[in-house]
């Protein structure tokens, strides 16, 4: 069972939590965490600065790691095919609207309203 660092509330210690295997859903990717960095993000939500956030979440949105499974979903920016094995990192920030102006105008996708984004705004549950 993969460990994971989770912070369960607002102003309470992160604790290190055995998880279950994640299910690979349709289009993508299971990637161990090899390396995360901690940010300013993650300090405003271990301290509850930032509103609407899902606790428990597990932190750390700048991240390397190995891929474990990939459902024929993922690929690089050259086109190739993500392999088990491959060492990988991603931009945390997706499900943006690609029509407000932070989208279109400021090519500032992690600004757009409707973003999501990995270590903020998904519960660790």
């Amino acid at each position: 069972m993969p460990l994971a660092a989770v912070m369960t509330a607002p102003n309470q210690p992160v604790e290190v939590q055995q998880l279950p295997y994640p299910i690979l859903e349709k289009g993508g990717i299971i990637i161990e965490t090899l390396y995360s960095e901690v940010c300013g993000t993650d300090v405003h939500l271990l301290r509850g600065h930032l509103e609407g956030v899902p606790y428990p979440i597990i932190p750390g949105h700048f991240c390397v790691g190995r891929v474990v499974e990939n459902r024929r979903a993922g690929y690089d920016v050259n086109g190739k095919l993500i392999q088990p094995g491959a060492i990988a990192t991603f931009l945390d920030v997706h499900e943006t609207c690609y029509n407000c102006w932070y989208c279109l105008v400021a090519k500032a996708s992690t600004r757009c309203p409707q973003r999501k984004v990995y270590g903020v705004t998904y519960s660790g549950e």
